[in-house]
């Protein structure tokens, strides 16, 4: 999945017919919940923000909730509201330093 970065984003299509045969909007794995949510986000593809939102807010690693932060700011169709408002209402779970720099990004 991380050679997909190399290119463009892919379509909305592609990226519903991957999640339909590989199902990995379920992995729970969080390397690959990372790469895959990654990749929807660059493509501007609305169906993950629902679960980029659950993943930032379960997840604590700097390494996984920052670059979806930047990645859901950037994203089209209200992803820069719904990343603000993720982050304020979350941003006391986080560790002060990750906290620090997501606000930086973000705000």
């Amino acid at each position: 999945m991380e050679k997909l970065f190399e290119f463009d984003p892919l379509p909305h299509a592609l990226l519903a017919k991957m999640d339909e045969i590989y199902n990995l909007s379920a992995i729970r794995n969080a390397e690959v919940r990372f790469r895959w949510q990654r990749l929807c986000l660059r493509a501007d593809y609305e169906p993950i923000y629902a679960q980029v939102v659950q993943f930032v807010t379960e997840q604590g690693r700097m390494k996984f909730v920052r670059p979806l932060y930047k990645e859901l700011h950037a994203a089209k169709n209200g992803g820069s509201e719904l990343a603000k408002k993720t982050f304020a209402a979350h941003k006391d779970s986080y560790h002060p330093i990750a906290a620090t720099m997501i606000e930086k990004d973000i705000l």
